[in-house]
């Protein structure tokens, strides 16, 4: 038994590494030059939105430091902040189903766009009129 594992063992290794590299560089080259190869030009302006969301993650880490440094800001501040300024577009995900879905007097957009411009000028009277509540005259 011995002796049939010493004759298989040299020539059979030496194949298995090369069969294996192969098979690995088949497979980078599929990964890799699939894509590639499958690239149009139409896709390019969708492919510059993507960089252009990636751009702004790096300087979003850049934003956040400045904010710290120049605001003075405590970290509990700087989450609330934070929660504060991305609540808007998380709620957009839940308005824009809303607004596809449920149409208000047979029109899906434009009446919601009346709605929230009412809602908007209701909004700026109130809080200038909160403003000037309990000043003294």
């Amino acid at each position: 038994m011995a002796a049939d594992r010493t004759e298989a063992a040299p020539g059979g290794s030496g194949g298995g590494v090369a069969r294996l590299a192969r098979f690995v560089r088949r497979q980078l080259e599929t990964a890799v030059l699939t894509p590639v190869r499958a690239f149009r030009w139409r896709y390019l302006p969708l492919l510059m939105i993507y960089f252009a969301y990636g751009a702004l993650g790096l300087t979003a880490i850049a934003t956040s430091f400045w904010v710290k440094e120049t605001l003075t800001l405590k970290p509990a501040d700087l989450a609330a902040l934070a929660v504060w300024l991305s609540l808007p577009w998380a709620m957009k995900m839940v308005f824009g189903q809303l607004v596809d879905s449920v149409p208000i007097l047979g029109s899906q957009r434009r009446v919601y766009v009346f709605i929230g411009a009412g809602l908007l000028t209701q909004k700026n009277p109130t809080s200038l009129g909160a403003s000037w509540w309990g000043r003294d005259a």
